[in-house]
This record gives structure tokens, C-alpha cells and sequence, in this order.
């Protein structure tokens, strides 16, 4: 009979996650880890994948002469999506600083698309498992 009411409560679990409102909130906690992760990037003065910014010819933190590009940055999420990018006009200078031009070094802000670093992989795996565990009281088996 436990057996059962487990296998019943599993088939409810399942479906529970596949409800949008379900994915939202899942993607809106990704969301916020990714977006922690890329402002950890000007933090650490290196971009998604450890590499550190070429140093500029200034006395600015790099990236940050006013901040505005830094701050520009926002998290959207919806129950397939999740997107991290730039707003305004951070979003013409951030694409310079993004891939790099003639005259100015790369110094990437967000991970490439389709190529996410092992850091942010294993964070996001790490704040799915606890979103689950929480959402739907599981211990973790070891």
C-alpha cells in the first residue's frame, strides 16, 4: 500500500512540474543565479569562463568608469525561457565589449551562446536540485 501511495505521489509530482507556473518559478530562481553569476564576473574582473579582463589604460575598475553598464543588466524569466542581457543604451557598448572590436579588447560579460562555463553549470544544477527538493520535499539520496 506505501508503495503505491508513493508511485501516487510521484505521478502528482511529475506532473506538477511541467505546470507553466511551476517552470516560471523554477526559471525565475535560475534566473537570479545567472544573473548573480554574470555580476560576479565585473566582481572578479574576469569573464563567464575565468579568463580576467585585459587591464585598460585607466585608473576606472574595468568596465565600471560610471557603473551604468553594470547596472544595466536584468533577468526576465517565463516557464520556457530564461534570458540575461543588457538594457538601454549599456545594450550598443556592452556588444563591443562583448566580442571585442579593432581598437578594444574582448571582455565578455555573458557566456557564449549554447556554451555555458562549468561554473554556471554546476550552479544552476545545484539551484535546480534545491528548487525541487524544496518544491516537492524530497531528500537527497547519496
Amino acid at each position: 500500500m506505501a508503495r503505491a501511495s508513493t508511485l501516487g505521489k510521484l505521478r502528482g509530482d511529475l506532473a506538477d512540474i511541467q505546470k507553466p507556473t511551476i517552470l516560471q518559478k523554477l526559471n525565475r530562481s535560475l534566473g537570479k543565479v545567472a544573473l548573480d553569476l554574470v555580476q560576479s564576473g565585473f566582481d572578479r574582473r574576469t569573464d563567464p569562463y575565468g579568463v580576467p579582463w585585459r587591464p585598460t589604460r585607466g585608473r576606472n575598475p574595468i568596465l565600471e568608469r560610471t557603473g551604468t553598464m553594470r547596472g544595466a543588466i536584468r533577468m526576465t524569466a517565463k516557464a520556457g525561457k530564461i534570458t540575461v542581457r543588457t538594457t538601454g543604451k549599456s545594450s550598443k557598448y556592452a556588444v563591443h565589449h562583448q566580442y571585442g572590436t579593432r581598437y578594444l579588447p574582448a571582455r565578455k560579460i555573458m557566456p557564449d551562446p549554447g556554451a555555458l562555463p562549468p561554473a554556471y553549470n554546476l550552479a544552476l544544477q545545484e539551484e535546480s536540485r534545491r528548487f525541487l527538493e524544496q518544491r516537492f520535499n524530497m531528500k537527497r539520496r547519496r
